[in-house]
């Protein structure tokens, strides 16, 4: 993923963006809500969302992050249709 959606010349906070980016289209597929929206809603709770995750949502979050590596390697937009 990294060679098709990140530019060589990015600052890490920006490749840090990229990513959150990434991982917030489908963490809101999948969960309904960005990684953000679940910590302010569980701050009780210790680690991340995908930690609290089922053994079926995490086994499809592994293939949409497949599927969606594809599209970026095919050079499809997030915006685009089939990435949205």
């Amino acid at each position: 993923m990294r060679a098709n959606l990140i530019p060589p010349v990015v600052t890490a906070a920006q490749a840090a963006r990229t990513y959150a980016s990434e991982a917030d289209m489908l963490n809101v597929g999948l969960f309904g809500q960005t990684a953000r929206q679940w910590r302010e809603a569980n701050s009780g709770l210790e680690g991340n969302m995908r930690d609290h995750a089922s053994i079926q949502q995490l086994l499809v979050l592994a293939n949409i992050e497949s599927l969606n590596a594809e599209l970026i390697q095919m050079g499809l937009p997030q915006e685009s249709a089939f990435r949205n």
